[in-house]
């Protein structure tokens, strides 16, 4: 979390991007709202390796007895600062109830591309349902100080579902079939107090193939995943 110590005769009420300093993002990445502003501040992974299937040798005799097909997810980071600095303000929480994702060919040899079957998965965007809250951020006076507490929220959402893996299988079987994504994620928020809407937009890649551990989100937040047997597919 975020601490700083401002002087209330200099800074009470005013906007809080007049006092910010360094740095910056693109402007997609913020949600301006009546009391807050809030900030997409990371995806995780931001490069994304999708399994496309499970390999499983039940009898371990180096066969493949099954294959299974898995979800994939990322985790987006977000920041909620006070939009004007006040005693006198109640900040509001922000509830994020839907995202939109879209998939943009990243490579001309990409075989997924190639087949108007595999080609269709990713010719449209999808909207998914979400239902997290970002929490607002906390001001504190005391005497002639103010004290800014931001609010952090982690969501993990669902990016690539399972079952688009029974095609993809056919044509993005290891690495060199370059199938690779840049994928724009929207998500739609409004602010509870003032019912405020806005949307705040990120991007990540992600490359499709039969990768032996499974999916990469273990790296980064303990999603529970199946790793592959080591098997033969017949």
């Amino acid at each position: 979390m975020f601490r700083a110590f401002l002087r209330k005769a200099l800074l009470l009420s005013l906007p809080l991007y007049v006092i910010s300093c360094g740095g910056g993002s693109s402007p997609e990445t913020f949600g301006d709202m009546d009391s807050v502003v809030v900030t997409l501040n990371s995806i995780i992974p931001f490069n994304l390796q999708s399994d496309i299937l499970i390999r499983k040798d039940a009898n371990r005799d180096g066969i493949c007895d099954y294959i299974a097909f898995q979800n994939d997810y990322i985790v987006a980071e977000f920041k909620s600062s006070p939009k004007f600095i006040s005693e006198n303000i109640t900040y509001s929480p922000v509830y994020v109830y839907k995202y939109v994702i879209e998939f943009y060919n990243a490579s001309p040899q990409n075989k997924c591309e190639k087949n108007p079957t595999c080609r269709n998965i990713f010719s449209k965007p999808y909207e998914f349902t979400a239902s997290f809250s970002i929490q607002p951020p906390i001001v504190q006076v005391q005497e002639d100080q103010i004290e800014i507490i931001e609010s952090i929220q982690k969501a993990t959402v669902l990016v690539i579902p399972s079952d688009w893996k029974e095609v993809l299988m056919n044509y993005c079987y290891d690495i060199s079939s370059n199938c690779i994504y840049n994928v724009k994620v929207k998500f739609h928020a409004i602010e509870i107090y003032s019912g405020k809407e806005n949307e705040l937009t990120g991007t990540f890649t992600v490359q499709f193939g039969d990768f032996p551990q499974g999916n990469s989100m273990d790296a980064y937040e303990n999603i529970i995943s199946t790793p592959d047997d080591s098997c033969i597919l017949f």
